[in-house]
């Protein structure tokens, strides 16, 4: 078989989802070695975004329709209008697929492209597949204007992530934007870590003490709701939205989805009063949407037992309630397998109350017992999908519980796998404020505040479920070899959301270990700062996504262990402002007058042994930005007349995974993998 039929066939595995471990290992070799590979590998991530394009406002089916009906692509009888879909390739598929889309206009209007993007969703659909119609193309070189490396990371926290934009068609001078959103690797076989869902039921037991009672008698306890008064329906019409109040990130258009669709099922755990003690909140969430957002999708309610472990036929399960519960150790396995598997779970603390809160906390520390359960910060994607939530009001009954009355942004706490977030625990109250009832007495959002919550709920939820299914963990066994011939890299362990991506460190190292010379390999090793074994590790790595806090012992010793001549290297995941702003404040107590700069764009880290000029980020950095391309940005802190610390404020560990969250702001091609490999290179001859 010939170098191109092999390449092909390839293409063609991944494209159906058929690729083995052993056939992806060919395809990531190929890709390193092929520069044309890679563009057209681009190319692909240019069609897919203008399939996504054909199904998403303002390049609407019709129009595509209409298009193909004028270059003659199309039978004499066209489907009708309202029954017309533009379907996907095989293994193709928009990375966004949450509510609320905000449209491009302009050039994407113009009849020539909508004759050139129907072409080539087309050609996509009857060639045999994207990957079979790409091969023999041969894209222009892009060229990009770039921006000065080493500039600030813009503040996000309050800015929606770009939904994918509409992309020029490759002209004879139009410059092709490198963008690679889906996984090479289509194995499902389990990750280290965290991310294997099928565990033994003997590991959900629950060997802790339990608590007497129901949790009535106990400090915090808040019971149900009475009827309570209403709030007046205000501005929920799609046509009638307060200005400002809608920050859409991405989503699909009310016809791409069927009018029934099942989003929200509402858990029954036995008694009425342990989880139904507001009635109507969840289906006046989902008519909220509906109203909202012109997306109409259904509810449910369902036991505990008949709860599936396929997202698909339960995606977003609701609990609310105000008493002690417990899950046995058959339901937690089977709630974890759901989580893992795409779909999420909603905890709602009633109005509040203590006890309920207390026995969630719980219950996911016994599911998760692998994963953090913590705060959110206000960056994370879910107050910031479809509404823009940084700061909310609370009933007087938050302060009453000794909420910090000056603290007005939102209580949710999550866990998060892989960069999504499987289970999310509100503090506060959030029922009564979907069913529109509230008094101030209660500890519980305003009903406004808690709808906006939810309708954000519902558009990550969304998102976050299609891109789960498009991007299967990665499985990357260590390099083989004795240990005398290995050299570790140490994965920093801390008190927070450690271990992001399993997959993406060991696949950087694994590419390293291909692409250099350097005779020792590469293998990892997952540490504390207080080890003294880190004086064996000339390479330390850490990522997180939320804010962290080293152990005063862990600073004394990471000064050491960099002043003994070791190397740092960080990055946030996902473009993190909460891992940010905390690395930045921990450096600056472990390296006192110490400041992490811009590195200078003539650095080697940035030429050996890969040349990284120019790198491609996600849609929802470039929004940010305005720019899909930019200049590398590295910045370090000198110490011993060399980088003792290398940091990255943009996300790079899921470009590694080759499965970038969709509202992930950070780099997004194969230049991250070869941008990794040079800080390494650094690392390990400076």
């Amino acid at each position: 078989m010939s170098e191109d039929r092999e390449t092909t066939r390839l293409l063609d595995e991944y494209a159906d989802g058929r690729l083995s471990e052993a056939d992806a290992e060919k395809l990531l070799v190929a890709l390193e070695a092929s520069e044309p590979l890679r563009k057209r590998l681009a190319l692909v991530s240019i069609v897919e975004r203008l399939l996504s394009a054909a199904r998403l406002a303002p390049v609407t089916g019709d129009r595509v329709m209409g298009a193909l009906r004028e270059g003659g692509h199309l039978p004499a009888r066209r489907p009708s209008p309202r029954t017309m879909r533009v379907k996907k390739p095989r293994g193709a598929g928009s990375p966004v697929t949450g509510l609320g889309m905000r449209g491009t206009t302009g050039e994407t209007h113009r009849s020539t492209f909508g004759a050139v993007v129907a072409v080539l969703i087309l050609s996509a659909l009857l060639g045999g597949g994207v990957w079979w119609w790409v091969a023999g193309k041969k894209p222009t070189t892009s060229r990009f204007p770039l921006v000065p490396s080493g500039s600030a990371l813009p503040d996000v926290s309050g800015i929606a992530a770009a939904s994918p934009a509409v992309v020029p068609v490759p002209g004879p001078k139009t410059a092709i934007p490198v963008e690679t959103t889906e996984s090479l690797v289509t194995n499902t076989a389990p990750a280290e870590g965290v991310s294997s869902a099928d565990l033994p039921e003997s590991a959900f037991q629950d060997d802790t003490p339990q608590p007497a009672g129901d949790g009535s008698d106990d400090p915090g306890f808040v019971p149900p709701p009475g009827k309570g008064p209403r709030v007046p329906e205000v501005a929920t019409s799609v046509k009638d939205r307060p200005a400002g109040a809608l920050v859409p990130m991405a989503g699909t258009s009310p016809r791409s989805r069927p009018k029934t669709s099942l989003l929200f099922v509402k858990l029954d755990i036995g008694k009425p009063r342990l989880w139904n003690a507001v009635p109507g909140d969840v289906a006046s969430l989902v008519a909220e949407i509906k109203a909202r957002t012109g997306l109409a999708y259904t509810q449910v309610t369902r036991t505990i037992d008949e709860v599936d472990a396929d997202p698909e036929k339960n995606p977003v399960l609701v609990l609310s309630g105000h008493y002690r519960f417990a899950f046995t150790p058959a339901q937690r396995a089977t709630l974890r397998k759901f989580m893992m598997a795409g779909g999420m779970m909603v905890f709602d603390s009633g109005l509040g109350s203590k006890p309920f809160y207390d026995s969630a906390r719980h219950e996911l520390g016994l599911i998760f017992r692998d994963a953090p359960l913590q705060r959110m910060g206000t960056d994370h994607p879910i107050f910031r999908t479809y509404y823009e939530v940084r700061h909310v009001r609370y009933g007087d009954g938050v302060v009453s519980q000794t909420h910090n009355r000056d603290d007005d942004a939102p209580w949710l706490e999550g866990v998060t796998v892989r960069c999504r977030t499987v289970a999310i625990l509100s503090r506060w109250g959030l029922a009564a404020g979907w069913d529109r009832r509230e008094e101030d007495r209660w500890p519980a959002y305003k009903a406004e505040e808690a709808i906006q919550i939810g309708v954000n709920l519902a558009s990550y939820a969304i998102a976050v479920r299609g891109w789960a299914r498009q991007s299967a963990p990665m499985s990357v066994a260590d390099v083989a070899g004795k240990a005398g011939d290995k050299m570790f890299v140490g994965q920093v362990i801390y008190d927070g959301e450690w271990k992001t991506r399993p997959g993406a460190l060991p696949m950087l190292l694994r590419t390293f270990n291909r692409r250099t010379s350097v005779p020792v390999k590469l293998g990892v090793r997952e540490i504390r700062l207080s080890d003294p074994a880190i004086f064996n590790l000339p390479v330390l790595y850490m990522t997180g996504h939320e804010g962290f806090k080293f152990r005063d012992e862990e600073v004394a010793m990471l000064r050491k262990y960099l002043a003994s001549g070791g190397f740092l290297f960080a990055e946030a995941c996902c473009g993190r402002r909460g891992f940010d702003r905390s690395f930045r404040e921990q450096m600056g107590r472990v390296l006192p007058g110490q400041a992490i700069a811009p590195m200078p764009s003539g650095s080697d880290v940035y030429s050996v042994p890969n040349p990284v000029r120019r790198i491609s980020v996600t849609p929802s950095l470039a929004g940010v930005l305005g720019k899909t391309v930019i200049a590398p940005q590295l910045e370090g802190v000198l110490f011993g007349g060399h980088y003792a610390v290398i940091y990255s404020a943009y996300g790079m560990a899921g470009s590694w995974e080759t499965s970038q969250n969709p509202y992930a702001l950070g780099y997004n091609d194969v230049e991250a993998l070869k941008l990794g490999q040079n800080i390494l290179m650094y690392a390990v001859t400076n």
